[in-house]
């Protein structure tokens, strides 16, 4: 039997780098800079609708509980008056005169008045209608 060689495996020398002076980059790139304003553009177009729809949401609340207020004042006045006339007393021609409930009947005010016939300060452009 012929003597056994030894084989040696060797693997090819890569040669190696020097290191480099600025391995990690900072900063933003021109991309990122312009993908960043839409960003900020997309969001602030949405917060303006939102502050813009509570706004008119809040308008309209407001509007909802004055007229809230001048069908309360109505509904007292109303609720003063008779379903029947008594026996001796004579129904009044203007406002501040009616007895009967029915005299309110159909009655429109704009601007809304009270019942001394002054108008009611800060409805300049409502209307008031009154079903009984």
């Amino acid at each position: 039997m012929p003597p056994l060689r030894k084989t040696i495996f060797t693997r090819p020398v890569t040669p190696v780098r020097p290191p480099r002076l600025y391995t990690h980059h900072t900063g933003f790139t021109l991309v990122e800079s312009i993908v960043s304003s839409v960003v900020m553009a997309v969001l602030l177009v949405a917060s303006v609708n939102a502050i813009t729809t509570i706004s008119k949401g809040r308008g309209a609340q407001t509007n909802l509980r004055q007229a809230n207020q001048l069908c309360k004042e109505m509904m007292a006045e109303v609720m003063q008056g008779y379903y029947v006339l008594p026996t001796g007393l004579t129904n009044g021609i203007t406002r501040s005169t009616w007895l009967l409930i029915d005299d309110f009947n159909g009655l429109i005010e704009t601007p809304p008045k009270y019942r001394n016939g002054s108008a009611i300060t800060g409805y300049g452009g409502w209307l008031r209608k009154v079903t009984v």
